[in-house]
């Protein structure tokens, strides 16, 4: 058994960027490399509320789809590490902000 961990493509979505179309581009990314998707395992976001919503999410839409194997979905670790490393430097009040800013923001939108 091998276990590989790869980032696939960066595409470009050029009109809209709905949830909608980011799963439509992730599906034909995978249907035009002849990726085995039954072969997934796992899928890590970064936790914003279009990629992990429950219903209207990409992760839900993968989970409702039949190609899609029961999968694990994580938090980049990458998204949950930056914070730590700045807490004692100069910078983490400024991302503390920034991150707070981000989130009132966006239920501000909601």
């Amino acid at each position: 058994m091998s276990i590989k961990e790869e980032l696939l493509t960066i595409s470009p979505l050029r009109k809209k960027t709905r949830v909608e179309d980011v799963y439509c581009a992730f599906k034909k990314y995978i249907e035009e490399k002849n990726i085995p998707i039954y072969k997934v395992v796992s899928m890590t976001t970064d936790r914003a509320p279009s990629m992990t919503g429950t219903v209207n999410g990409f992760l839900a839409m993968c989970m409702r789809d039949d190609d899609f194997p029961h999968f694990l979905s994580y938090h980049c670790i990458i998204h949950i590490k930056i914070p730590n490393h700045l807490q004692n430097s100069e910078y983490a009040s400024c991302y503390g902000n920034l991150h707070e800013n981000r989130e009132l923001n966006s239920r501000k939108k909601s």
